[in-house]
């Protein structure tokens, strides 16, 4: 910034920044359609499958709140959507050393990310023991909170597990904490754009070498009708 008798002058610079190159080594999937691993959802976009299916009665019960007008205050004009098929409540949580308790009131977020996670540095042939106490940020998109919406209909069902439970933060620090990671752990709320947020702040952190690693993930399971 350059000043002179009565006047202020800005001159600004665009310098070119040479930034080492990023690779993603993993993936780990958990979508419609029985997505469930790269080669599933390849198959399921060559072969342009759907993965719209009705709601199942484990998520809520569409009949009781559906109805043709979008307008209606109340009530969901559509009887279907793109859902996960499989059990989002099934987890082995022993393998993540997670005690019974603790996991009853998890939301299904946590645990369908914890699998993914690990699926994913399994897909890039990386094992446990090698990342524990690596240095690793992890970065998660997500804007739904369906799980903590359920558990307040019911605070007399509520346990000391669960703020850990239905906490946005959690899905980060969990991954965190099973996977014994070092680094930041962020959950980003950006609506629907979290995930893409999620990448860049990871890409910015790998680019400053603030971290040796990130992990990048994203979670919305639809398992109310209120949202």
């Amino acid at each position: 910034m350059a000043t002179g008798s009565g006047n202020t002058n800005f001159s600004l610079t665009s310098v070119a920044v040479q930034r080492e190159p990023i690779a993603i080594v993993g993936m780990g999937y958990r979508l419609p359609g029985h997505a469930t691993s790269p080669p599933k959802l390849w198959d399921l976009l060559t072969q342009t499958k759907s993965g719209h299916v009705g709601v199942h009665l484990s998520r809520y019960n569409s009949e009781g709140f559906h109805h043709p007008d979008a307008e209606r205050p109340g009530s969901i004009n559509s009887k279907g959507g793109y859902f996960i098929q499989e059990d989002i409540r099934a987890f082995e949580n022993a393998f993540f050393n997670i005690n019974n308790i603790e996991a009853t009131y998890m939301d299904a977020q946590q645990r369908k990310l914890l699998e993914v996670v690990y699926d994913s540095f399994h897909s890039a042939d990386v094992p446990l023991s090698r990342i524990n106490g690596y240095n690793t940020d992890i970065y998660v998109g997500n804007f739904t909170n369906d799980f903590m919406i359920m558990q307040y209909k019911d605070p007399d069902y509520f346990s000391r597990y669960g703020a850990t439970g239905v906490g946005h933060t959690v899905l980060s620090t969990c991954i965190t904490h099973c996977l014994d990671l070092h680094g930041p752990s962020v959950v980003l709320d950006t609506a629907c754009s979290s995930s893409s947020y999620a990448l860049h702040s990871a890409y910015l952190a790998l680019s400053a070498h603030e971290c040796d690693a990130a992990v990048v993930a994203s979670a919305n399971l639809i398992q109310s009708p209120e949202q």
